[in-house]
């Protein structure tokens, strides 16, 4: 299927970006990112390769590519905190606890996709609220703001349209591409130097 190659294609593209453009943030932040967009690809890929794979492992899998992305972001909170207001740094790390927590309910189906969905609308909501503290001004802004609006259209198109998933022309997957090329060409535009 053309999209979920599409998909692929734009997540490897904009691991790419992070690797080599956004040289001015964090490298821990640059690691946790793209270790959590290629997790991501590999899910997406055991699913479509293999459809009978069991559901256990694609979630855990989408669990596992969450929390890497949650604790980078969690990673630009503390970053742009001011030092008397920021956490110890190891708490950035509390989202990696949802892996094993997935395990504890991964059993119960409605209860996972459930969670799942809660973790990557945590995500999104997070993403937004760093979107004032991120970008000040600029072009890059507009790519992040893009960006937004497309994972915003991306994630109501997977969780909420009935059959998206299985449809013919899943365009969710052409907004989450496009929406992580054009946030990983706005990061380029950031610095976590203090």
């Amino acid at each position: 299927m053309w999209s979920q190659t599409f998909l692929i294609l734009a997540v490897l593209a904009a691991a790419f970006l992070l690797v080599t453009r956004s040289r001015r943030i964090d490298l821990l932040i640059r690691i946790f990112l793209t270790a959590g967009l290629l997790t991501l690809v590999t899910g997406s890929l055991m699913a479509e390769t293999n459809p009978d794979r069991s559901q256990f492992l694609i979630g855990w899998n989408q669990t596992v590519g969450i929390s890497f992305i949650l604790s980078a972001l969690s990673m630009f909170i503390w970053h742009f905190k001011p030092t008397y207001t920021r956490h110890p740094y190891p708490f950035v790390y509390l989202p990696l606890l949802l892996i094993p927590i997935y395990g504890l309910i991964s059993d119960m189906s409605v209860l996972s996709e459930l969670l799942n969905q809660i973790f990557q609308g945590g995500a999104y909501l997070i993403a937004v609220l760093l979107y004032f503290t991120l970008h000040k001004s600029g072009v890059y802004k507009n790519y992040y703001l893009g960006a937004l609006l497309l994972f915003l259209l991306g994630y109501f198109g997977y969780w909420h349209y009935p059959g998206a998933a299985e449809s013919g022309w899943p365009v969710w997957r052409f907004f989450t591409g496009t929406g992580t090329i054009l946030l990983a060409i706005s990061f380029s535009g950031i610095s976590t130097d203090s």
